[in-house]
């Protein structure tokens, strides 16, 4: 499920191949999302097999549907109700997650990764947006989407991932991190070097602006000990990535540069175990992962201790509190109304 960006309308999505688009009602400028009731006001049943997730336009209320059935689907209110207005196809199986690149100000790039064993970044369709001059017609929820072409596939990253491609997060530095069910943690970056180098290549041939290269700067195999289901980038700190496995575990990486072969070389024996491996990009930007294992279980555990310590503690400063306010002179030989049963005193 996820939140629009203005607050008033969430979507859900289910295996039953549905999504689901709930607006907020109360009247009041003091009621809160938590002071509102919801209401479904529209169901779309345009995919044809599970729907994995939903994700919003980070800016306009414009909502990305992706599914079991390969295709991101995109919904847009028109004329009081929600409409499929176009399905993005291009991957071969699943698509698991999408997620948005925040150095985009319009929210006009976003990649995808698939049990295809890709990544594709899709960008808005300029040409098709300006030549668009005149409203398009909707179609009920249920209608097989039309023909529309406002996104375009801008890269494709194939023949990287050995097996399916769980999760993908886009970060405000523009690095592309994804959790693999190899065990394994990718990051990938916009080579300019390369995008310049087929730029180039467009013009002279006269086609359509050329497909973008993202090349790999780091990697870390085994990074869990099972698939790797969910990697997400720190919000504020734009080299903290934390990921999550089927080993239970929740992991935090660092990612840092490396400028040159000798600085590489000048790793400590430690470091060197957590590179995985450098991969060289330009003969310039080498990365590396630095990882910190976090046990949930371990950490759950902790907590429920120090509750219980801290309530033992509170019980006896209460039981403290009523011995020194009693009259009695034999605490020991009574029981007070608050704290432990005490016994007979010899």
């Amino acid at each position: 499920m996820a939140w629009s960006p203005s607050g008033q309308l969430i979507a859900t999505c289910s295996r039953d191949k549905s999504v689901w688009i709930w607006a907020a009602s109360g009247d009041g400028p003091m009621a809160g999302p938590a002071d509102r009731e919801y209401e479904c006001i529209s169901v779309g049943n345009s995919h044809t097999q599970d729907v994995k997730g939903v994700r919003w336009h980070p800016h306009d209320e414009i909502l990305f549907s992706y599914s079991y059935d390969n295709t991101i689907r995109i919904w847009r209110e028109e004329e009081d109700d929600w409409y499929c207005v176009e399905t993005l196809t291009g991957h071969d199986s699943t698509v698991w997650q999408l997620s948005f690149d925040p150095t985009s100000p319009s929210g006009s790039r976003f990649v995808t990764c698939s049990d295809d064993r890709t990544l594709r970044i899709w960008e808005r369709n300029t040409a098709a947006a300006s030549s668009s001059s005149s409203a398009p017609t909707p179609l009920p929820a249920t209608a097989v989407a039309p023909v529309r072409k406002n996104w375009r596939t801008a890269a494709v990253v194939r023949g990287v991932h050995p097996r399916t491609v769980f999760s993908v997060d886009w970060s405000a530095e523009g690095r592309i991190a994804t959790g693999c069910a190899d065990n394994s943690i990718m990051v990938f970056e916009k080579s300019s070097s390369a995008a310049a180098a087929a730029a180039e290549e467009g013009k002279s041939r006269a086609q359509e602006p050329p497909a973008d290269v993202y090349e790999m700067v780091a990697a870390q195999p085994d990074a869990h000990s099972g698939d790797v289901n969910t990697v997400a980038w720190h919000p504020k700190d734009d080299s903290l990535l934390a990921s999550g496995g089927d080993d239970g575990i929740v992991r935090l990486w660092r990612f840092v540069p490396v400028r040159s072969e000798e600085e590489a070389k000048e790793l400590s024996d430690r470091e060197r175990k957590r590179i995985a491996y450098l991969f060289s990009v330009e003969a310039a930007a080498l990365a590396k992962l630095n990882g910190t294992a976090v046990n949930v279980a371990a950490a759950a555990q902790d907590r429920a201790a120090a509750a219980a310590e801290a309530a033992a503690k509170q019980a006896k400063e209460e039981e403290e509190e009523l011995h020194r306010n009693c009259d009695c002179k034999d605490h020991g030989g009574h029981q007070h109304t608050l704290g432990a049963a005490r016994t007979e005193s010899d």
